[in-house]
């Protein structure tokens, strides 16, 4: 089969009634979702869009914007994902950027000037409809990069790719035929698609749930382990934010409730040791796995936690057919960037946005990094996030797995805040397991923490001071937004511990 559409069509005709998609009421069969998507292949072509021609997918319902992505697929229309978290100003930035013919949306009063838009309802008419002849694109679809450190840009994903990353997926997992996945990632995003495809490629089932990542509470934890429970779940992609809400607050529940999951994978690396070796010892039948990669090549390097004993908070191992090597950067020397190149690896950016690979066809990362003894690979953060302090160098991650292994901390993030006289000065902000400590339990944990850096770390790497927050301002796929972090840290005189 030539890509991710022959497969869904291939199951429309061989497995008709076997369940592919539920999502709240809506549950369909692969028959009956071959109808929807039909039925939104026709309406999108007599909006007049052409092959090749750009529609930006903005959907609050999961399941229409699978629908939609398909029909794009079939007619050989580039889809333009977008998270429906996003504002109307990024999608009036997506669509010019595209040049895109039309949006496909839920949101009635979504105007976008010089593009189309496509209303759509929250229940569609699924009579079976017409296969239009498939007409598949080379190119799959377009997504952004996150913009935690830049201005996003338009990312390539070919046929090639899409089907080699499945692949990969797949293999990593241990996904089998008969699986039942559950999706509540934005099917806008690498992590979320990537479970869609995988599921189709291998004619299985999907539960998704309706909620925005940051909606995701206690309630939603709950909600997510019941269905796990009463859909038997076998497997499901995860955040750490979201682990680390099963472990502490609903540890009871996932032990009783989530036996008959297979697999588990987070899409962020690396995570707290003592996470992983938690949640393997809660649910022993579990296979566990983390994965690196970026937008432009996802899934390059591979961890399978459990068969990783003492090295679970790895970046992983490259993963099959992919190469990876560690280019030298004067400024750090004991680190360099981390180079990618396989069939993952994007055929570059839309508008010719910069070069996406070098002439030998290396996708430079822009993350660092290095390679233990055992051939690990170990991610320790972007190069522009480099502090330099008086003509010093550090990365936040030598500063961060410092701070994470301490007691009382959950989530620890480091960042260079301006300074006139040093260049940069190290910020480090927190966030607690205990909820609202008192102004003396702040400083007392502050204190504990400086004294843990100054044993561990050279003295120019100490922070001076230790932020304590709420929360951290976070990106839809809850990623920490480093460069807001810094602007609010350099204008806070809420360090801690204070005299």
């Amino acid at each position: 089969m030539n890509g991710i559409i022959d497969h869904f069509w291939h199951w429309v005709d061989q497995t008709p009634e076997q369940p592919f998609i539920t999502e709240d009421s809506q549950r369909y069969s692969y028959r009956r979702f071959g109808g929807l998507v039909s039925t939104l292949a026709f309406r999108i072509a007599a909006e007049g869009v052409s092959h090749g021609d750009r529609v930006v997918l903005y959907l609050d319902k999961k399941h229409l914007h699978v629908a939609a992505y398909l029909a794009n697929l079939t007619l050989g229309t580039i889809t333009v994902h977008l998270y429906p978290e996003h504002p109307s100003s990024h999608v009036a930035f997506a669509a010019s950027h595209t040049g895109a013919k039309l949006i496909v949306t839920t949101r009635s009063d979504l105007t976008i000037q010089g593009v189309k838009t496509l209303l759509l309802s929250d229940e569609i008419e699924d009579t079976q409809a017409i296969r239009p002849q498939l007409r598949p694109h080379p190119t799959a679809y377009l997504m952004f990069t996150s913009g935690t450190t830049s201005t996003p840009k338009a990312v390539i994903t070919t046929q090639e790719n899409l089907l080699f990353v499945t692949r990969t997926l797949i293999g990593l997992a241990g996904m089998k035929p008969g699986d039942h996945e559950l999706i509540f990632m934005p099917l806008g995003s690498t992590g979320g698609s990537g479970h869609l495809h995988a599921a189709i490629v291998l004619g299985n089932a999907i539960e998704l749930l309706p909620w925005f990542m940051a909606d995701i509470k206690d309630r939603e934890l709950e909600m997510m382990l019941d269905t796990i429970a009463q859909k038997q779940i076998t497997g499901l992609l995860v955040t750490p934010r979201i682990v680390h809400g099963l472990l502490g607050r609903h540890r009871d529940a996932l032990v009783k409730k989530g036996q008959g999951l297979r697999y588990m994978l987070a899409n962020v690396t690396p995570m707290k040791q003592e996470t992983i070796q938690s949640l393997l010892q809660l649910l022993p039948n579990l296979r566990f796995c983390t994965y690196y990669g970026l937008t432009e090549a996802s899934r390059s390097v591979l961890n399978i936690c459990r068969e990783s004993p003492g090295y679970e908070q790895a970046t992983g191992f490259p993963a099959p057919s992919v190469e990876v090597k560690i280019a030298p950067c004067a400024d750090t020397p004991q680190l360099g960037e981390i180079c990618i190149r396989g069939e993952n690896v994007t055929s570059g950016y839309w508008n010719g946005e910069g070069a996406a690979v070098d002439q030998e066809g290396w996708f430079h990362s822009g993350d660092l990094g290095y390679f233990d003894e055992t051939g690990r690979l170990f991610v320790t953060g972007r190069i522009k996030e480099t502090i330099s302090i008086d003509g010093l160098k550090c990365m936040p991650g030598e500063i961060e797995s410092v701070i994470n292994a301490q007691e009382g901390v959950d989530t620890c993030a480091v960042v260079p805040i301006p300074d006139s006289e040093s260049y940069h000065r190290i910020g480090a902000a927190v966030t607690l397991k205990a909820p609202h400590p008192d102004e003396r339990l702040k400083n007392r944990i502050a204190t504990g923490l400086i004294d843990a850096c100054r044993k561990r770390l050279s003295a120019y790497k100490v922070p001076a001071a230790i932020y304590i927050l709420d929360q951290f301002p976070l990106t839809d796929l809850g990623k920490i937004k480093r460069l807001e972090l810094a602007e609010l840290l350099a204008g806070s005189d809420r360090g801690y511990p204070k005299s």
